[in-house]
């Protein structure tokens, strides 16, 4: 296996040199380089492309969203993180389309470390060559939805205006219904009913509207609108479920906000390879849905015995593609790997966690009550800290 290529971009030499010795460790492992400036970067890998490239965001000339879009161009493979000080939202959306992963400054070199390994492995995961058959054999691919295309390109200005994001969504007749329903659904809804579109955008929040718009467009593309016996608007409603319940889980823990987020957006999607799949091979999925109740086995362990790969696996893939960030590509690939009680909580821990919860049935009674919803969470956390707190110690779960 080769060895793997990064590349820092920083114009602060004294932060470059703090790189160098951080990671002075890891030259074995990785090969190292790095560059004062956006041009100096896109000049290097000209030459020799990196597998990793992390820059600051600030810079003169070609700051680190500019240097990042470049590179999605030029070098579509390499993976692109984000290394800054700056807390500007405006200054970090831009950067959203072509950035996997954000990093703060100061950042810790073991999370760091982390962070890269991490994204490493899951490209790995994702160019597995029976994956790739999969979705060479798939007759329909979804593309991109247009209007979510429309909102990352506002998003992405920099300066993103709501009565540019309203007539965005006023276009999809369907989808604004859509959002409306969902604003003022058990999931969200907290005050007075709200009826227009522009309250419910800011009610909701940007993010989540990408993201709700994301799966509609999708869903919308499906040709099939049940799943065996299971309805596509099913499936969906339950994705709604475990993004409620795995933001109450990220709030209850106390993650940054971005973060939780990325819990909403990856528990509405997280099923994503599961419609794709049902939707190109109808039969052939039917059946792995009824071996799987027959045989007792999990859902995604028959997947892999019909077709090598399971849903999970697809919907990264898919979402990968389209150049969703890492954070969220990580947890829909996760999100039935089983729960060891020894990592802390982010993003995909706590789809994970809100989906097993979901699976058994636990939320049933809770109705999708917002109070209910978040005392549920707290109570799981609770029993989920002392697993993990075992788990730390090496003592039995």
């Amino acid at each position: 296996m080769k060895t793997p290529s990064i590349l820092f971009v920083d114009d602060d030499p004294n932060v470059l040199q703090g790189l160098k010795r951080m990671l002075h460790h890891k030259r074995q492992d990785w090969r190292l380089s790095f560059a004062n400036s956006g041009a100096e970067a896109l000049a290097a890998m000209a030459v020799a492309p990196v597998d990793v490239l992390i820059s600051d965001m600030r810079m003169p000339e070609i700051d680190g969203a500019a240097l990042l879009s470049e590179t999605a161009k030029r070098h579509p493979d390499t993976i692109r993180f984000i290394l800054s000080g700056q807390s500007s939202k405006e200054a970090l959306l831009r950067s959203v389309g072509p950035c996997h992963q954000f990093l703060s400054k100061p950042c810790e070199g073991k999370v760091l470390e982390a962070r890269i390994e991490a994204a490493l492995a899951l490209r790995r995961r994702l160019a597995d060559p029976k994956l790739r058959a999969v979705i060479g054999e798939l007759a329909v691919v979804p593309s991109l939805p247009r209007i979510y295309s429309d909102l990352q390109a506002e998003l992405e200005t920099g300066q993103p205006r709501q009565d540019r994001v309203e007539a965005i969504v006023a276009r999809s007749p369907g989808f604004a219904a859509k959002m409306l329903q969902i604003a003022n659904s058990a999931y969200f809804q907290r005050g007075r009913d709200i009826h227009s579109i522009w309250r419910a955008i800011n009610f909701l929040g940007y993010e989540i509207v990408r993201t709700l718009a994301l799966s509609f467009g999708i869903t919308g593309q499906l040709r099939h609108r049940t799943v065996g016996s299971l309805p596509v608007a099913w499936v969906v409603e339950r994705g709604m479920l475990v993004a409620a319940l795995a933001r109450a889980i990220g709030r209850a823990e106390g993650l940054p906000p971005e973060t939780i987020e990325d819990c909403f957006s990856a528990g509405v999607l997280r099923d994503i390879g599961f419609l794709v799949l049902a939707d190109n091979f109808p039969d052939r999925y039917a059946r792995v849905i009824e071996a799987a109740a027959q045989e007792h086995v999990a859902l995604d362990l028959a997947e892999r015995a019909a077709f090598g790969v399971t849903h999970a696996d697809v919907g990264a893939y898919l979402l990968g593609t389209w150049g969703l960030p890492d954070s969220i590509v990580q947890a829909v690939s996760d999100h039935h790997r089983p729960l060891t009680g020894a990592e802390p909580i982010d993003a995909a821990v706590a789809v994970r966690l809100a989906n097993r919860l979901v699976a058994e049935g636990e939320t049933e009674p809770l109705s999708g009550s917002p109070a209910g919803l978040e005392h549920f969470a707290e109570d799981r956390l609770a029993a989920w800290r002392a697993l993990r707190d075992a788990a730390l110690e090496g003592k039995e779960p």
